[in-house]
């Protein structure tokens, strides 16, 4: 059970969805998904809304992959979330840039779906595109949790990127070559840390989904970022979607983003709010992180930047977007056991 903070959802919700790693939720509307198939509409009266079919099997999907999910069955999440993305697709419920995305190459084999589905994933088109910008002139460098903060001068770029205000007493860089791409926990629930760092690095370029102490940085550029129906970008996807429709970006490199597939991905100099949300550990916040942004769809979100940049595309991060996904699933659920 998670302590009690500021940032969390109202309480008796977050009781629901998280006893027994959502085991209670996930029992109930299995019962009432399976009573109305049993057609005992009697009792089905007595859940008042849940009697409607659509509700009922559309809740049974959602707490089935919760539950799968943090109980690091992944393959079991996954395949239950592309059934539930095609029953809201087929209804025109859902964006169909989910299914463009999660519907990889990688993923024909690998999760349990019916003939009918996979007939329908084949056949179905798809038309997710990233907007660039046209000139190709910057070399941008992406600074994440894992990476080796004390050697950030080995590196030749334009711009240095990061999503966390971190000490950048330790980076030694000019301000007006950081570009920072907050989130909403940190512009809307960490004003005076942000107000100070934005002080001090004055000439930085910020970029805030929020207002901060009543001015606004870049927000429109949020508009930019695409969205799916089901999870939402990480700081890195929506990070990385920003520069490069706004910073002209010929070379990206990510240095210290490994998906969370290292031993080590989040290092001690990083900056997290964690223990401020109120898990007890480090695996837990990430198996909460990943479970409502949606792991597997920001990995893939990845995988087809890479796709895009090709060779232009640096950095160790190469080393996770070169595994497929059934090794990254796999490796996810060892190290967060």
């Amino acid at each position: 059970m998670l302590k009690k903070n500021r940032f969390k959802e109202s309480n008796l919700k977050k009781v629901f969805d998280d006893s027994y790693n959502g085991l209670f939720a996930y029992v109930l509307y299995s019962f009432i998904f399976f009573l109305g198939k049993l057609k005992l509409g009697f009792l089905l009266k007595l859940f008042k809304k849940d009697a409607n079919f659509f509700y009922r099997k559309n809740k049974y999907l959602e707490y089935k992959f919760k539950y799968s999910y943090k109980s690091k069955d992944f393959f079991k999440a996954y395949s239950t979330r592309i059934k539930q993305a095609i029953f809201l697709e087929k209804r025109k419920l859902i964006d169909r840039s989910y299914l463009d995305l999660i519907w990889h190459p990688e993923c024909h084999d690998l999760f349990d779906l019916s003939f009918y589905e996979k007939k329908y994933l084949h056949e179905r088109k798809t038309n997710f595109y990233l907007k660039e910008s046209k000139k190709k002139e910057n070399n941008i460098l992406f600074f994440g949790p894992s990476a080796d903060i004390n050697h950030i001068e080995k590196y030749d770029f334009d711009f240095l990127c990061i999503t966390k205000p971190i000490n950048t007493e330790k980076l030694n860089i000019d301000s007006k070559k950081i570009i920072l791409v907050l989130n909403n926990i940190w512009s809307n629930h960490k004003i005076k840390e942000v107000s100070n760092w934005i002080n001090l690095n004055k000439d930085s370029l910020i970029f805030s989904p929020n207002s901060i102490l009543g001015k606004t940085y870049n927000s429109n550029s949020f508009k930019k970022i695409p969205t799916f129906g089901f999870g939402s970008l990480m700081g890195l996807q929506r990070a990385t979607t920003i520069v490069i429709s706004e910073f002209n970006a010929k070379k990206i490199h990510f240095e210290g983003f490994d998906f969370y597939l290292s031993n080590e991905p989040i290092k001690s100099w990083y900056p997290s709010l964690y223990a401020e949300e109120g898990f007890k550990n480090q695996k837990q916040g990430i198996l909460n992180a990943t479970l409502n942004h949606d792991y597997l769809l920001n990995f893939l979100f990845m995988k087809k930047i890479k796709n895009i940049f090709k060779d232009n595309l640096l950095g160790e991060i190469n080393v996770y977007l070169e595994k497929d996904v059934e090794y990254v699933l796999t490796r996810l659920r060892k190290l967060l056991s």
